[in-house]
């Protein structure tokens, strides 16, 4: 299922940023909402690029082919 995938997918980007935010903000770097912001914005452009592939791409190749019209 494509929504399962990309909730995973964003979550795994989201979660990698959050968490280097959090090591910044314990002393191990600079903490910046600047950079998070940033982080947002690259893990939507992945998750529409993803959705986007799946959309036009994938799924039309994966789509049985229609049924010819007429009959015998």
């Amino acid at each position: 299922n494509v929504g399962v995938r990309l909730l995973v997918g964003g979550s795994l980007a989201l979660g990698a940023g959050a968490l280097k935010e959090l090591l910044d903000l314990a002393g191990l770097g600079t903490p910046s909402w600047k950079d998070f912001v940033w982080d947002v914005l690259g893990a939507a452009t992945g998750l529409l690029t993803s959705w986007l592939v799946d959309r036009f791409i994938v799924t039309p190749l994966t789509r049985p082919a229609p049924a010819p019209a007429g009959g015998p």
